[in-house]
């Protein structure tokens, strides 16, 4: 799948916010869409605004990551120590 990468940074014309489409989230019809964050009037602020979803964003998605992985080998470790399965 293709990715854009912005490099400039203009203000949303009516409120002179500046704003990114940052993560996806389900829509009301179950399909993948991206989030839209206003982040500041500033730019300087609107930028380390960004920076610091990005990076909770980053550590919630390695938090689920960490948990299914716990969880999957839980599972596998049932199933070689001859176990009923879940």
């Amino acid at each position: 799948m293709a990715t854009r990468s912005r490099k400039t940074w203009k203000p949303n014309n009516k409120e002179g916010v500046y704003q990114r489409q940052v993560g996806w989230k389900l829509s009301r019809n179950g399909k993948r869409v991206q989030h839209k964050f206003r982040f500041a009037c500033a730019l300087k602020e609107a930028q380390r605004r960004q920076v610091s979803l990005r990076v909770d964003l980053r550590s919630r998605a390695m938090t689920v990551v960490g948990e299914r992985c716990a969880q999957r080998l839980r599972t596998v470790n049932r199933l070689d120590l001859g176990a009923d399965p879940p």
